[in-house]
């Protein structure tokens, strides 16, 4: 026999025999195989001569399966294969079959009936003729009654199950598994072997985390034999994502996870604290004016959700229940205490105070920029209206420089319900007044400013640098320049001519 790979990657095998007996002829079977499996391919060699049966000796079968059992026999032409038990020819009974190609079929094997001593006789038309006698010897598997786990299979309780040997060929070796892995023993798994026939699997206290799919199998010589029961364990809820308390700044969003596990899996839902002390739902709103209002989102969910392969199992305690607050655009009505709350029906219901801040960085009501215009020696008061949270500083700059209280600025502070009002009065106003004053608003959560443009009208200053630039025989022209201290808009200007005469 020998094997080569090809150019084109196929692998040959080949058989080569030489000095061809009659012996030699027979079924010849080529079995390739690889990782992912196995493949057969079957002929036939016919060498001419006598039937002539290769000795076989004992075959095994295995009770309640069909065994096949085929003639090895060589010589060619044969006419005809004829099988025998104890001298009785066969078929004997509705589930024995003997094929055209002298092949013995046996449906559902037991040992009372084929156990025993089979002859295979070929014969070719010259009325020559071979036999050759086997034995096939039955055994028995394994055969399991089965199994279920004893108790309420809550978590924290004791539970049991029993694998009994009903039946099957000894010795037989008794194994538990759970979700495909062998069990081993441990403080809180234990395994008992009672006898050869009897084996224990107790579980001291149950968690989630011993749900699943336990398995006992009982092997001999045979085969191999397994019976399975499902334990699910229910678990009152426990935190996977417990809320924690947080604050947003006004206007902007929040989600507030909050997921347990539990089995069965758990309801999870979020409650408000109203003004009188009492707890009630969060509405959702998703209009666009309920989005203004009272922006309120609560999305459910299941934590099992993730990718798995299709040969994992998956405890049911690992899937949970979720919920996710979120506030779409923070105001001051979403400020308080909510409540995250966790129930199946199982033990104690899981809960969750939390306290949702809504922080207020400095803004401005009336936005970011005003013009104030006073006539020239009048005193102006310049307004900045700032909101936010407490403590809230204004500080009042002109020209990048701080204003200090004085002869000329005088700064009045007045706490309001909602604003922090400021006032800045600049005494006898002239037109070097006029600019651009900041009004500075700081809280721990931030800094803003608001800005006064000051404009003081005033008489205007007088043309400087007035000349002639050009005299004709019926006209002048003249030219002149104005100052930049002019404040307000000028409207025209006026030219008068003086005779000499």
């Amino acid at each position: 026999m020998g094997q080569y790979v090809s150019a084109h990657g196929d692998v040959i095998s080949h058989v080569n025999i030489s000095s061809v007996r009659v012996a030699d002829g027979g079924l010849y079977q080529c079995t390739a195989h690889n990782t992912a499996g196995q493949a057969h391919h079957s002929a036939r060699l016919n060498v001419y001569g006598p039937p002539t049966i290769r000795h076989v000796g004992q075959l095994t079968a295995v009770a309640g399966q069909t065994l096949s059992v085929t003639c090895p026999v060589g010589g060619y032409p044969i006419d005809k294969i004829t099988w025998q038990k104890d001298g009785m020819q066969l078929p004997a009974t509705h589930h024995q079959r003997v094929h055209v190609n002298g092949t013995l079929t046996i449906a559902a094997v037991t040992r009372a009936g084929d156990e025993g001593s089979y002859s295979c006789t070929a014969l070719d038309k010259q009325g020559r003729s071979d036999h050759q006698t086997l034995h096939i010897q039955v055994k028995v598997p394994p055969r399991l009654a089965h199994i279920y786990f004893v108790g309420e299979n809550s978590a924290g309780l004791r539970t049991q199950a029993t694998c009994l040997v009903l039946g099957g060929d000894t010795p037989i070796t008794l194994t538990w598994s759970k979700d495909g892995t062998q069990l081993e023993q441990t403080s809180n798994v234990v395994i008992t072997h009672v006898n050869e026939f009897t084996s224990l699997l107790a579980i001291e206290k149950t968690s989630g985390e011993d749900s699943g799919n336990y398995s006992c199998t009982a092997s001999n010589s045979a085969m191999s034999t397994t019976v399975s029961a499902q334990l699910t364990v229910s678990v009152p809820p426990e935190w996977v994502q417990e809320p924690e308390d947080a604050s947003v700044a006004l206007g902007a969003a929040l989600e507030l996870p909050c997921s347990a596990k539990a089995f069965p899996r758990p309801s999870v839902s979020w409650r408000q604290q109203t003004p009188s002390g009492g707890w009630g739902g969060i509405s959702q709103k998703y209009g666009d004016q309920d989005k203004q209002e009272a922006p309120y989102a609560v999305t459910t969910g299941d934590d099992s959700q993730r990718p798995y392969s299709g040969t994992e199992y998956r405890s049911p305690y690992e899937s949970g229940g979720r919920s996710v607050l979120t506030i779409v655009r923070a105001t001051r009505k979403h400020e308080g205490r909510y409540l995250c709350q966790a129930s199946n029906n199982v033990g104690n219901e899981l809960a969750k105070l939390v306290t949702i801040t809504v922080l207020e960085p400095p803004w401005f009501p009336e936005g970011g920029q005003v013009t104030v215009e006073v006539e020239a020696g009048v005193a102006a008061t310049l307004e900045c209206r700032a909101r936010g949270d407490a403590p809230l500083t204004v500080v009042w700059s002109y020209r990048g420089d701080a204003i200090a209280p004085s002869d000329k600025y005088k700064v009045q502070s007045v706490r309001e319900e909602l604003e922090e009002v400021s006032l800045l009065t600049v005494n006898a106003a002239s037109s070097d007044d006029s600019g651009s004053y900041q009004c500075r608003a700081s809280n721990v959560h931030g800094v803003n400013t608001y800005t006064v443009t000051l404009s003081v009208q005033d008489v205007p200053s007088p043309p400087t640098e007035v000349s002639l630039m050009e005299i004709g025989s019926r006209y002048v022209s003249l030219n002149w320049s104005t100052t930049a201290s002019i404040t307000g808009t000028l409207t025209n200007y006026i030219v008068t001519y003086t005779s000499d005469s």
